[in-house]
């Protein structure tokens, strides 16, 4: 992967661990708790150690090759009712009014549906992704990107696709 791709997947898992420390931090603050609990508070922080904070870890998967070339590293979470979904890929250069899309796929049967999680943007060399939204998406396992010349309601030209466990 090259170094903007590592460089911005990194940001973004920093902005998340930082959000979900920051909310953590804001949450606890905004908790008053009573006068006679306070003091029992502060005798049993002498004797005790520090809770450890649980941060989420993102749920990372790779993108392969399906026709043509290219690779990309899937990143899902869901917490605090925000389901954020991001993609960064290396693929082939684009021709006049082709894109790459994004889609989430969920089996049911022998049937697969598509949620679109939208058009990727250049980034340098790189192809980015980011899609957020309030219900909880992770039972869409399968991480597809299509090309694409024309507005479609479901995948045609897959280009990559991956799975999170």
């Amino acid at each position: 992967m090259k170094s903007s791709s590592c460089a911005l997947v990194a940001l973004v898992l920093a902005l998340l661990v930082g959000g979900a420390l920051y909310f953590y931090s804001q949450k606890s603050t905004n908790q008053k708790p009573d006068s006679k609990s306070e003091q029992t508070a502060s005798s049993d922080q002498a004797n005790e150690e520090p809770d450890n904070l649980s941060v989420l870890e993102p749920e990372k998967t790779e993108l392969t090759a399906v026709s043509g070339e290219g690779h990309g590293i899937s990143n899902r979470i869901f917490s605090e009712k925000q389901f954020i979904h991001t993609i960064t890929a290396q693929l082939p250069d684009l021709k006049d009014k082709q894109y790459y899309a994004g889609w989430l796929g969920q089996k049911n049967g022998d049937k697969e549906t598509y949620i679109s999680t939208g058009n990727f943007e250049a980034n340098g060399g790189d192809y980015y992704l980011e899609y957020r939204d309030s219900k909880d998406l992770s039972t869409y396992k399968h991480i597809v990107i299509s090309l694409e010349d024309k507005p479609v309601t479901q995948p045609t030209t897959i280009v990559l696709e991956g799975n999170f466990k």
